[in-house]
């Protein structure tokens, strides 16, 4: 059991010990000792068999020497820092020690002491530090308390002092510093491989990948294309002692077996060494299911060619499996990322996990959403977890939605209602396909069955046409009593005590908390729509956060950052709408100190982006003077306007380049979209437009229409645009696809006048498009349903597609008290609280009005 208090018997140690804990770690913080600012860390690295044996060796050397040090939380936090659960640069940290006397002498007495311990024959290597020796103790200069830097993008990273000069702390960066005489330096794993590989024999050898247990790479062996994995003999163990090299072995096993049972990826060699393995295998050209939704493919075909398409897949996978079946064998991860579609073909590959039937010593894995959280005993390593795999596939390719949920965690059968309300909305007019979705849900709920059982409802859906009848999910109508409560939950979230302000929102990437993204932005931005339904109860919650705002700002941490999600301009553009609004004149000191900081901005140092660079600044400062008319704001702007037009090369009356900014990259003929590309800076030159006559940025705007027009393709009634040069996936999503073209011609058109025959022929094909292609894939404004619904909701004709992307959001939702939320697309249960890809972003679509339009 793993009980970190009986363990430590941390009660005994509230005397010199002070015990605080996070979602992830336990901290053990010395009362005796005091953590310097940055220093050499120790990590102690171990398996999972052997960890608890580690920690209570290596707590009494830390005890004894009065060092502050962490352990993980619980069961799961451990496990995922030995099974590729967290990032890269985390695996294998599973102790970290904090030493006070940061001497070298006192570093080496440490190491010495702790490897003495510590003889485990495997453990995972913690990449990018430094090694005592050739053992499980490793070190990493970097900083003990918590302080950080915006990076590029504004999202706050870890930073240290170094020369008296604070820095972002990269992990992966050379140290710059003395470092100890007795410690090894990390090797280029990379470069290592590479070289093991050329005298193999391999040419072209080019790395794809690195992941906890191993690298892959694509090369070329007695002149034919191959794919190469490598994996450590020391990673991914597992209580029997097996490794990722371990794995490999396995698939080879397997690979060879089924080769001349169903199509399959042939195996040339497997090689084993004692400190890893490389498994070579032929290059299966084509693209996986994961990428299948972003393929030119799903575009150029129409619906029926799409529904035949999709069929084929499903057929010819239920027959493979079928026939492993047949033949003793479970295939134990059927996910997207596992099947490469070749001329219509889907190739199962990554055979790591097969298992016979007889063996009850599978190995533990699976892909998330692809296999079911309650599975225990012989479902691990019989024919349920395939036949449940099949049908979240199923879910998948027709829904485009991968079914993790927090309802899963509760209740299957509310899980199982979520999916059905997701399908109907998503599929609701498609029959056939709506029917394999629920056909995959039944197969994920029911997985007990035989598959034969489920591949005869599956022909009988193939052969014909069924009636269904559809409860359709149920669109809110108090959507705003379910955004009163949320923000009331994330009121709770920014703690005020002693002049020290600390931001709690539940983000993954970490804010400054003036931003949008993860900071106090968003509640004023949601409660600026509450304000034309309840005007009152707007009035009283925006007033009563600007105050906490003007009280707190000079105790706030500042970071100089001002773009659009990241940055601050967002609470000028919020204090100038609500003294518009309200009618009042207030916090003037407070607007004064964020203009007096953007005019001392050097804006050459920003990115042209709209998201995170000059082009969003620039917009919403647009929006603000609109509200004010303050000629400071119109100063900036003007100072916005002439540095982005600078980065603008055109010749022959076509833009050739828009440089990125700080970067120094190219954004025309590499990027198209709202949110990184030249559709961006044209909706902030719209902006403009409504503020100054400027013909040169009239000219420059005309040329990205002209751009966009040029670059459309139109194929089976459907329109795309390629977001990139080097990129052939096409995208329907608001900051990254054709959701985000449509805002900027509606924005166009009703500035210029100009062309709006074709302008709405384009933007009537970008509605059906949106409407009939069912790429969802999230709730998100980023990444999905939200974003082409904030599209919807500036087309004036875009009512059907309005209403069908509300179900579906809806449909996606989930209920924690008095509201609604919707979780990371990645993660069971968390509530995302960020506005680009959580919940606060999908409420700002929701309670948008469309008669307000690009007013707002």
């Amino acid at each position: 059991m793993y009980n970190p208090v009986y363990k430590l018997k941390i009660n005994c140690l509230s005397n010199s010990y002070k015990v605080n804990f996070d979602k992830q770690w336990i901290y053990l913080t010395s009362k005796e000792n005091t953590i310097p600012t940055i220093g050499w860390k120790i990590h102690i690295s171990a398996s999972p068999v052997d960890f608890w044996k580690i920690v209570e060796r290596v707590s009494k050397i830390v005890i004894e020497k009065k060092d502050t040090f962490k352990i993980p939380i619980d069961y799961h936090a451990m496990l995922a820092l030995t099974t590729g659960g967290t990032k890269l640069e985390a695996q294998g940290k599973m102790i970290t020690i904090y030493p006070s006397d940061q001497s070298f002498a006192n570093l080496k007495d440490y190491a010495e002491k702790l490897s003495v311990d510590l003889k485990e024959n495997k453990y995972p290597i913690v990449r990018w530090d430094y090694r005592f020796k050739d053992t499980n103790v490793f070190f990493r200069y970097g900083a003990f308390l918590a302080e950080y830097l915006p990076d590029s993008m504004g999202y706050l990273k870890p930073a240290i002092n170094y020369e008296g000069k604070k820095v972002l702390d990269y992990r992966k960066n050379l140290l710059k510093t003395a470092i100890p005489t007795f410690l090894k330096p990390p090797l280029n794993e990379k470069e290592r491989i590479t070289l093991k590989l050329e005298k193999l024999g391999f040419e072209k050898i080019k790395h794809i990948n690195t992941t906890s247990k191993g690298n892959t790479f694509v090369a070329f062996y007695k002149n034919k294309k191959v794919f190469i994995k490598q994996a450590y003999a020391n990673e991914l163990i597992d209580k029997l002692g097996r490794s990722a090299a371990d794995r490999l072995k396995n698939e080879y096993y397997y690979l060879k077996k089924i080769y001349n049972i169903i199509n399959s990826v042939k195996p040339i060699l497997l090689k084993e060494y004692t400190n890893e393995s490389i498994l070579v295998e032929e290059f299966v050209y084509g693209f996986s299911l994961s990428e299948y939704f972003r393929t030119g493919k799903y575009y150029d075909a129409d619906r029926n060619q799409r529904n035949i398409f999709i069929v084929k897949i499903i057929d010819h996978l239920l027959s493979d499996i079928k026939k492993l079946h047949n033949n003793g064998i479970i295939f134990r991860d059927v996910s997207p990322s596992n099947i490469i579609v070749n001329n219509d073909i889907p190739i199962l590959i990554d055979y790591e996990l097969a298992n016979q039937f007889s063996n009850l010593k599978a190995y533990d894995g699976a892909t998330p959403g692809f296999f079911s959280i309650r599975e225990k005993g012989i479902r691990r390593w019989s024919t349920q977890r395939d036949v449940y795999g099949l049908g979240a596939l199923i879910f998948y390719l027709t829904t485009t939605v991968k079914p993790i949920y927090q309802e899963d965690l509760i209740s299957s059968k509310k899980q199982r209602e979520k999916l059905e309300k997701i399908a109907i909305a998503i599929n609701e007019k498609n029959s056939r396909i709506l029917q394999l979705s629920f056909l995959g849900i039944e197969m994920m709920y029911h997985c007990e069955k035989e598959l034969s059982y489920f591949i005869k409802k599956f022909y009988l859906i193939k052969n014909f046409t069924l009636n269904m009848p559809l409860n359709e999910p149920i669109i809110s109508n108090t959507i705003n009593l379910n955004l009163k409560a949320y923000l009331k939950e994330r009121a709770k979230k920014i703690v005020i005590t002693n002049n020290k302000v600390t931001n709690r929102i539940d983000v993954l990437r970490k804010t400054q908390i003036i931003s949008l993204d993860g900071g106090l932005v968003a509640d004023l931005m949601l409660l600026k729509n509450q304000a034309y339904s309840n005007k009152k109860y707007s009035y009283n919650k925006m007033t009563k956060l600007l105050n906490t705002i003007n009280y707190a700002y000079d105790y706030i941490p500042h970071y100089n950052v001002h773009n659009l999600i990241t940055g601050d301009v967002g609470l000028l553009y919020c204090i100038d709408w609500y003294n518009k609004f309200y009618s009042n004149i207030k916090y003037s000191d407070l607007r004064e100190k964020i203009i007096v900081s953007l005019e001392n901005t050097d804006f050459e140092e920003y990115y042209t982006s709209f998201l995170y660079g000059n082009c969003g600044i620039g917009y919403m400062l647009c929006k603000a003077y609109h509200l004010s008319k303050d000629k400071r704001l119109l100063k900036i702007i003007n100072t916005l306007i002439n540095t982005v037009y600078k980065r603008i090369e055109v010749r022959d009356g076509k833009i050739i380049d828009i440089n990125a900014g700080n970067a120094n990259y190219k954004l025309n003929n590499k990027i198209l979209d709202l949110g990184y590309g030249s559709v961006g800076v044209g909706i902030f030159f719209c902006e403009y437009l409504k503020i100054m006559d400027n013909k040169k940025i009239l000219k420059i705007t005309d040329m990205i229409y002209e751009q966009i027009n040029m670059k459309k393709n139109y194929k089976n009634g459907y329109i795309y645009w390629r977001m990139s040069n080097f990129d052939n996936h096409h995208y329907p999503l608001l900051f990254s696809g054709t959701a985000g073209i449509g805002v900027f011609l509606i924005s166009y058109k009703r500035l210029t006048k100009k062309h709006i025959n074709n302008i709405d022929n384009i933007l009537g094909l970008i509605n059906h498009t949106l409407l009939n292609l069912n790429i969802v894939f999230t709730a998100n404004l980023l990444q999905g349903a939200a974003g082409i619904l904030f599209f919807s909701k500036y087309y004036e004709k875009g009512k059907e597609l309005e209403s069908k992307y509300r179900k579906i959001i809806y449909a996606m939702s989930s209920k924690k008290g008095a509201y609604r939320y919707w979780t990371d697309p990645s993660r069971y249960n968390r509530i995302d609280d960020s506005f680009l890809t959580g919940t606060p972003g999908i409420y700002y679509v929701l309670t948008m009005s469309k008669e307000r339009g690009l007013r707002e």
